[in-house]
């Protein structure tokens, strides 16, 4: 199962009005990439735009209102889109990379663990997060399967447009936390921060700051580019 992010358009998302990298290389080269996500049947039919964007305004209209925080962006046919692939490893390199800047004294790994999901100093990163009158610098990184392109300071859980539950953020808190971290890490230039995404992408085994770098260039990339043409962003797998 692979990680790409999207940034753009609901309405372009599921209507599929828009390709993944390795669709858009596939296609450089003459070859048909087929893209089957978690949970979603092989033969689902493409819904019609004007149904999947009337869906997405009563959605997000009803959560502004709820969370008295204005949600507006494009939801029109012709709103770009921008989006890369990280993969899990070097979305998850990123993850550790915080933790372990939030738990100075643990040391980070030399290599990329396979299991970073279950690593000690994450999990009390997001067990810190969760607890009552606690406190992690981080959290806009460490939940969030969708930033919205509005400014605000927390995290919290809803049912997404699908009515599936999903934790949700802010794309302009998320890309301050990132320079953050590369401030605190690396001190890279923003030439420096784009020349990372050249190197190759993260994997198990493969060394850990040089993963962390991978992700961190395109997550940037991508939160700059949602606060810049106010658009939401959000995993894709």
């Amino acid at each position: 199962m692979g990680l790409d992010v999207y940034v753009g358009s609901l309405t372009r998302y599921h209507t599929r009005n828009w390709q993944t990298i390795v669709q858009q290389h596939g296609i450089q080269a003459g070859i048909t990439v087929k893209v089957v996500r978690v949970g979603e049947p092989a033969n689902q039919q493409t819904p019609a735009p004007e149904v999947v964007r009337a869906a997405v305004e009563k959605w997000k209209s009803n959560l502004a209102l709820a969370m008295k925080q204005p949600l507006e962006w494009s939801e029109r046919d012709d709103t770009p889109y921008f989006t890369d692939k990280p993969n899990w490893s070097a979305y998850g390199a990123v993850l550790l990379l915080a933790a372990y800047l939030e738990n100075p004294a643990e040391k980070m790994p030399e290599t990329l663990p396979g299991g970073w999901q279950q690593d000690k100093a994450l999990l009390a990163c997001k067990a810190a997060a969760s607890a009552k009158n606690s406190h992690t610098m981080y959290a806009q990184l460490y939940f969030p399967e969708f930033w919205f392109p509005a400014s605000f300071p927390f995290v919290f859980k809803t049912n997404y447009v699908t009515q599936n539950e999903m934790s949700f953020g802010s794309a302009p808190a998320l890309l301050t936390i990132l320079r953050q971290i590369n401030d605190r890490a690396f001190g890279a230039s923003r030439e420096e921060i784009r020349q990372w995404r050249k190197g190759e992408s993260a994997g198990s085994g493969t060394p850990f700051q040089s993963s962390a770098k991978f992700g961190s260039s395109i997550l940037m990339e991508l939160a700059e580019q949602s606060t810049l043409h106010q658009l939401p962003m959000k995993l894709d797998y």
